[in-house]
C-alpha cells in the first residue's frame, strides 16, 4: 500500500510541473477606453469617420481584411493588411506610431483586435470603424 501511495504522490508532484513550450503571442484586443494619457483608441461610426476624413485630418486607413474580401472593394486609400497573414506584424511595424489611424474590417471584429495591436505596439491614434465596410458601404 506505500507503494501505492509512493507513485501516486510522484504523478501528483510531475503532473503539476509547468510546460517549458511558451505558447506564441497572439495580437490581443485592447478596451475602447484610451488606454493612457497619450494614447487613444475607440469605436467611431461611419459619419464620424467621413467627417474627419472631409476635414482634411490626416488619417491612414488600414484595411484588415483577406484578399478575398478586399477584391468586393476597398475605402479609397487605404493600405491592405490582412490580420489573418504572416505579413500583418511586418506592414505595421513599417507604419509611423505618431500618425492616427483609422482601421476596418467586414463588420468590426478583426478590425478591434488589430486596433489593439496597434496601441499595444505604441500606435498613440487609433481608431476603429463601428460596423466596418458593411457599414461603410451602407451609408453610401
Amino acid at each position: 500500500m506505500k507503494f501505492f501511495s509512493t507513485i501516486l504522490c510522484f504523478l501528483f508532484l510531475f503532473s503539476c510541473k509547468e510546460s517549458s513550450v511558451a505558447p506564441e503571442p497572439q495580437p490581443q484586443p485592447v478596451a475602447e477606453e484610451t488606454r493612457s494619457e497619450e494614447t487613444k483608441s475607440e469605436d467611431i461610426s461611419v459619419e464620424e469617420a467621413r467627417q474627419l476624413l472631409q476635414e482634411g485630418q490626416n488619417i491612414q486607413i488600414i484595411d484588415v481584411r483577406t484578399p478575398e474580401e478586399t477584391n468586393e472593394g476597398i475605402i479609397e486609400g487605404a493600405i491592405l493588411a490582412d490580420i489573418n497573414s504572416q505579413d500583418f506584424p511586418a506592414i505595421i511595424e513599417g507604419l509611423d506610431p505618431e500618425k492616427t489611424y483609422l482601421v476596418y474590417c467586414a463588420v468590426g471584429g478583426r478590425s478591434k483586435t488589430a486596433s489593439g495591436y496597434l496601441q499595444s505596439k505604441g500606435f498613440k491614434h487609433v481608431y476603429n470603424l463601428a460596423g466596418g465596410y458593411k457599414a461603410w458601404t451602407a451609408d453610401q
